[in-house]
């Protein structure tokens, strides 16, 4: 199994880890030909958890269309910076690390931002369907301060990536720090939905608008393209 990108995400990315946080990886995997052109399944790639890090495993056809579908999970693999990238092809990297907005669609950026961050919000007063810890956070702050502090997270991401077609990580001071506020438990639940509230509303004002980095409707011409350039000159077909 040929690893073709391998990069840090989670809080060590967003700058908002600490002591105690583990170390999260992203990674693409590239299929075989059999199991693209033949009859061989293709399975998938399970997502691996240890004591002291999780690492998120995606076959490359899987991965462009994560992408392509706006996943804030995946989407965040093409804005991580080269001294947080342990390992990457090289044609993976001109191909599809160099131009993002190959998978930037209005539709699906949108929706797929707002709807993780739903469940976020959903389930961060919600106690009894969680672990013990998370029921601590609910007990001690009349929320789950980490449902609450990655819903904030993604609406920042979802307005950096709508506004500019980027997003730098990590995360510049002012936002940072609204981020751990919220993680490190300083609002109150009605704070931190006024604060929520507002940032949603900025970023619901952008819907409308067009940009020039991100595509009115979805088209998998360019990405189809690319893919098939890969295939051919990794298999050398």
């Amino acid at each position: 199994m040929k690893l073709l990108f391998r990069g840090t995400t989670g809080s060590t990315l967003y700058g908002t880890d600490n002591a105690d946080s583990d170390v999260d990886y992203g990674e693409v995997y590239l299929e075989k030909p059999e199991a693209m052109l033949g009859v061989d399944p293709i399975g998938k790639l399970s997502h691996l958890v240890s004591d002291d890090n999780d690492r998120q495993r995606h076959w490359l056809h899987r991965w462009c269309y994560l992408c392509m579908k706006g996943n804030p999970n995946v989407l965040e693999y093409l804005f991580i910076p080269e001294s947080l990238i342990e390992e990457v092809h090289p044609l993976f990297k001109e191909l599809f690390l160099d131009d993002p907005t190959i998978f930037l669609f209005r539709k699906g950026l949108f929706k797929a931002h707002h709807g993780f961050a739903d469940q976020q919000i959903v389930k961060m007063t919600k106690g009894n369907d969680a672990g013990w810890k998370r029921k601590q956070y609910v007990a001690k702050y009349g929320y789950d301060i980490k449902f609450a502090a990655h819903a904030l997270r993604l609406m920042f991401q979802l307005k950096e990536i709508a506004s500019t077609g980027t997003v730098i990580y990590p995360y510049e001071e002012g936002m940072r720090n609204q981020i751990l506020e919220v993680r490190n438990g300083h609002l109150t639940l009605d704070e931190f939905k006024a604060a929520y509230a507002v940032l949603k509303a900025e970023v619901i004002a952008l819907e409308d608008k067009s940009y020039p980095h991100i595509q009115d409707e979805w088209d998998s011409t360019e990405v189809n393209a690319r893919l098939l350039q890969f295939y051919k000159e990794v298999w050398d077909f």
